[in-house]
């Protein structure tokens, strides 16, 4: 439900930005007054963009760390496209040709939209992009359907992620013992694998302590290994902290064993 709504939130955020600023637009087509809201609404547009910017960025990182391919190669195409978008934006503005600019971005949104599942919008886009680049469509026009563009794709894209991301999606921190009970002297060793992509490289593991504290974990690769130095049963509540689009988010599991 929680997820649905912020969806919604999304998507909302990106039409009431290209609905207003097409208004503001048309309005300056009739009128050269400014209007008091403009410079509102275009700051919070801007604060917007950059803050996916910055997001898109780090997250971009946090991809190329645990060689997360398929998301990577999306990613840097969405960074592509959010640091060629200013250009444009400059070109209309100073009145240059943007011609081989939006086709190269044609082609890259061509590409990419299949690869979030909203391929079925590619016509869409291209005729929008198209536009950029007529002499009969006026520059208000032209950076209107330019920023509904910025917007829209940023709404698709985080909605792609909220739902497929690795480190956002349902997913569980498995515990695969070897054993569960061991003699004094034998070492006890565990699989800890995380159930939609292995964690090996991942070295974010804590331990939560009795007191409340956490520790880091030593580990090997994806192997929990411990040697126990006397007998009973052993138990420890363990954390895996993996970095998202929206920030961190870790995943609990417990190893418990005994010795006898």
């Amino acid at each position: 439900m929680k997820k649905n709504i912020i969806i919604i939130v999304l998507i909302a955020v990106s039409f009431f930005l290209g609905a207003s600023l097409a208004y503001i637009f048309l309005q300056r087509g009739e009128n050269n007054d400014s209007l008091p809201q403009e410079s509102q609404l275009f700051s919070l547009r801007k604060s917007q963009i950059d803050t996916f910017k910055i997001d898109l960025d780090n997250y971009r990182s946090v991809l190329s760390r645990y060689d997360i391919d398929k998301e990577l190669i999306i990613c840097n195409q969405f960074v592509y496209l959010y640091s060629i978008f200013p250009v444009v934006e400059y070109n209309i503005l100073n009145r240059r040709d943007n011609q081989k600019i939006i086709s190269s971005i044609i082609d890259t949104v061509l590409v990419v939209l299949p690869s979030i599942g909203k391929e079925y919008l590619s016509d869409n886009y291209r005729t929008l992009l198209l536009s950029l680049t007529k002499n009969t469509t006026s520059d208000n026009i032209k950076l209107c359907y330019l920023y509904f563009v910025e917007n829209s794709l940023m709404n698709n894209y985080l909605s792609y992620v909220y739902q497929n991301s690795i480190s956002l999606s349902h997913a569980e921190l498995l515990n695969i013992a070897s054993k569960n009970v061991i003699k004094l002297g034998e070492t006890y060793r565990s699989q800890l694998i995380f159930s939609i992509k292995d964690i090996s490289g991942n070295k974010d593991l804590i331990e939560i302590t009795d007191d409340t504290l956490a520790k880091q974990v030593v580990w090997d690769g994806t192997t929990y290994v411990e040697r126990p130095t006397s007998t009973g049963k052993i138990h420890h509540d363990f954390l895996l902290f993996f970095s998202g689009f929206y920030g961190n988010r870790g995943w609990e599991t417990s190893v418990d064993y005994e010795v006898k």
